[in-house]
């Protein structure tokens, strides 16, 4: 289930690595490389990213805030949306490098906003996030056009990393 208040919003990134920081004093504008260190002591995790323009499309205002406020620290734009309708409208009329979207929306529901958005010819990736996690669930998440797939809870790091990997899914 999604998470309701501040306590459960916690389950869904348990004690984690210290928030991401940028190795240089700016991070450069969306769509620019920026080397940024993920949280290890040796800096062994130092690695490249694509600064993205990010929806998020979550009626959840606890697990919305929390995710925005992460993609802004590690340097990505980021517009919300609160139902499907409006992330349609948003998808539909702002060039967007990712679009994460919940399923489970009011007014439009996550598939059909993908769906929507396919039919349209638009090819903005689409990573659904979703309490939703059987097998089935998943299958049809992706059938209908959503290119990953990730189940609540989550942990941050792997969120940043799925998001990595379209970035670089978006350069070739």
């Amino acid at each position: 289930l999604k998470p309701r208040s501040a306590s459960m919003a916690a389950a869904v990134e348990p004690a984690g690595p210290p928030p991401i920081t940028s190795t240089s004093q700016e991070l450069g504008a969306v769509g620019t490389i920026a080397s940024v260190y993920r949280g290890d002591k040796d800096r062994s995790n130092v690695c490249n990213i694509r600064l993205m323009h990010i929806l998020i499309v979550e009626d959840d205002q606890i697990a919305r805030d929390y995710l925005a406020k992460a993609l802004r620290e590690a340097g990505h734009t980021v517009d919300v949306a609160v139902n499907g309708l409006e992330g349609l409208h948003l998808a539909s009329s702002v060039a967007l490098d990712l679009a994460i979207v919940d399923r489970m929306l009011p007014k439009l529901d996550g598939l059909a906003l993908v769906q929507s958005l396919r039919a349209t010819g638009r090819k903005t990736p689409v990573l659904i996030l979703s309490a939703l996690g059987e097998v089935d669930d998943r299958i049809t998440g992706l059938r209908a056009g959503g290119d990953d797939y990730l189940t609540k809870p989550y942990h941050m790091s792997e969120l940043l990393a799925r998001i990595d990997a379209l970035g670089r899914r978006g350069d070739s």
